[in-house]
């Protein structure tokens, strides 16, 4: 089914892995049909494509910003001059990263990603179990993915001014609840396969990295206990939406 209006899923890429090659929505989603319309796989230039993709993502966003600064009669040039605006950003980017959670997720992709240089000297024969294969493509997809997953549901239950807001915490459909659900998620995969491929001639290499996400998961799930409960459109709600 080719993707239409109709039967869109409004938002359910704001809450996905984006591992479209292995969703059954793809049909559904405004996004993969945003990519799909740029023919990225067949490009001549597929680099400076994707970025032309993300240049008018940014540029898209830019517009609806000065728009709705204008309604509100902001002015935004005044606006960045503001010492106010710049502790804004600092608050920001303060709350935002330098939670533990965040800096043991940029050491997880930092340093894992040379484990994942030869898995072949500590990872099996897959040719003797196709699953290791498997289970190292689950892990090299989300690598950096946590750290960026994780970064943004701490980013996600700030305020406009950079202050926790209680509300993202505690209500269950709150954008922030989503991140850190979907967050959860693939780190639980990325445990899954880890955990696989884990045996006694490997674990003094592969406990730290097992015992590192479990620790990630522990913080964000004492930061947001209720981000299980989020609904997530259409993953969560498959007999609503099929």
């Amino acid at each position: 089914m080719l993707y239409s209006d109709e039967n869109r899923i409004e938002g359910i890429y704001n809450f996905c892995d984006r591992w479209c090659e292995r969703c059954d929505f793809t049909a559904r989603c405004e996004v993969y049909a945003r990519e799909q319309a740029y023919n990225l796989e067949d490009s001549l230039d597929p680099m400076g494509d994707a970025l032309q993709v993300v240049a008018e993502s940014f540029a898209e966003a830019k517009a609806m910003l000065i728009d709705h600064a204008e309604e509100m009669g902001i002015d935004l040039d005044e606006a960045m001059n503001d010492p106010e605006v710049d502790e804004i950003i600092r608050r920001t980017r303060e709350a935002s990263e330098s939670p533990p959670a965040v800096e043991l997720a940029k050491q997880y992709a930092l340093e894992t990603r040379h484990i994942l240089e030869k898995p072949e000297e500590w990872a099996g024969d897959p040719e003797e179990d196709p699953k290791i294969l498997e289970a190292l493509e689950v892990i090299q997809y989300y690598l950096f993915s946590v750290a960026v997953k994780v970064h943004s549901s701490y980013h996600a239950a700030l305020d406009f001014e950079g202050y926790e807001d209680p509300e993202e915490l505690n209500n269950t459909q709150s954008y922030a609840n989503g991140t850190a659900k979907i967050t959860l998620i693939i780190i639980e995969r990325s445990i899954s396969s880890w955990a696989y491929l884990r045996n006694e001639s490997n674990a003094e290499i592969l406990d730290p990295v097992i015992d590192r996400l479990k620790t990630i998961k522990q913080l964000l799930e004492e930061k947001y206990p209720n981000a299980r409960e989020f609904i997530r459109p259409g993953f969560d709600e498959i007999e609503m939406v099929m």
